[in-house]
């Protein structure tokens, strides 16, 4: 993550593939002067807290659908493969909401403290209410 955050240019933004990973960019991102966008795939117990965006999905659905396809082809089931495709819902925190570089609009807008309630914004600006798509 170091290594990739010295590469010239830096990168904008960051998409995590599980928990594991979004805590060690968060780690890697502490006190970087010009942090990336940075979205979570699943959801961490903290990320509400730490204001970190997420793509959030059921993992119990995503058990259930892979035991479906095993047991078919263990009792015979035959054919190509399946192609499965699993709601997510995007769960909008402040961390992967960036403006452009420059952007003079938001540049100017005055920053409030991190970690607030529901409906504040984080130490960018950035509005915290949680949004979910499908």
């Amino acid at each position: 993550m170091t290594a990739l955050l010295r590469r010239d240019p830096a990168p904008t933004a960051l998409l995590t593939t599980n928990n594991r990973i979004t805590t060690g960019a968060l780690r890697a991102l502490r006190g970087h002067p010009a942090p990336p966008a940075l979205v979570g795939f699943d959801d961490l117990e903290l990320g509400e807290v730490l204001g970190i965006s997420v793509i959030a999905h059921e993992p119990e659905e995503m058990g259930r659908q892979a035991a479906r396809l095993l047991l078919d082809r263990l009792t015979g089931q035959t054919g190509p493969s399946r192609r499965v495709v699993l709601p997510v819902r995007l769960l909008a925190r402040g961390s992967g909401e960036r403006p452009p570089p420059g952007d003079p609009a938001v540049t100017a807008r005055p920053r409030a403290r991190a970690g607030k309630a529901s409906g504040t914004t984080n130490d960018r600006g950035h509005d915290l209410e949680t949004a979910t798509t499908h």
